[in-house]
């Protein structure tokens, strides 16, 4: 679909610069949910804040669809892992984890983890060869495995994790 709006000239960037901000505020959000540490919370919802500026000065700097964010999708994806890491520092800490990876919300967000270290390389690298055509589509066969091996991190957890709601009683400190 994205493709055939694209061949008509419908859509240019808005798909890309739209789901660089929807994608870490979910991440931080999902991480938010599961610690009780109010300073964890406090931190994250700066990170929140932070990404929410840097998209709107973007969006206003540079427009929905003349260009992509680049400096966007930097920040998000680096909040996102440093989200995923404060998650991690607070599910090591909690006595009632024997093991984490049995949690299903750890292979999620090992799965997101991996498309933010891997998205903002890829993309940045897309940016500046967008004249390229070959290079391009190089770099699009990378995400694509970059997004399948996410898919599967997911699919794994699915099957060997143990599905887990958050509580509000659990305490990340």
């Amino acid at each position: 679909m994205a493709y055939f709006l694209l061949s008509l000239g419908l859509i240019r960037f808005e798909l890309t610069n739209i789901y660089g901000l929807i994608t870490p505020l979910y991440v931080i959000w999902t991480c938010k949910s599961f610690l009780a540490s109010k300073k964890a919370k406090r931190l994250l919802s700066l990170f929140v804040l932070i990404i929410c500026v840097v998209n709107l000065t973007e969006g206003i700097l540079k427009g929905l669809h003349n260009e992509p964010w680049t400096t966007s999708k930097i920040t998000g994806p680096l909040l996102s892992v440093a989200a995923f890491t404060i998650y991690l520092i607070g599910l090591f800490k909690l006595n009632e984890v024997i093991n984490p990876f049995k949690d299903i919300f750890t292979y999620f967000l090992l799965g997101f983890t991996l498309f933010s270290v891997a998205s903002p390389i890829i993309l940045l690298g897309r940016t500046f060869y967008l004249d390229n055509y070959s290079m391009s589509v190089n770099l699009s066969y990378i995400m694509g495995s970059v997004v399948i091996a996410m898919y599967l991190i997911f699919a794994f957890g699915f099957y060997y994790g143990d599905r887990v709601i958050p509580r509000s009683d659990s305490t990340f400190e």
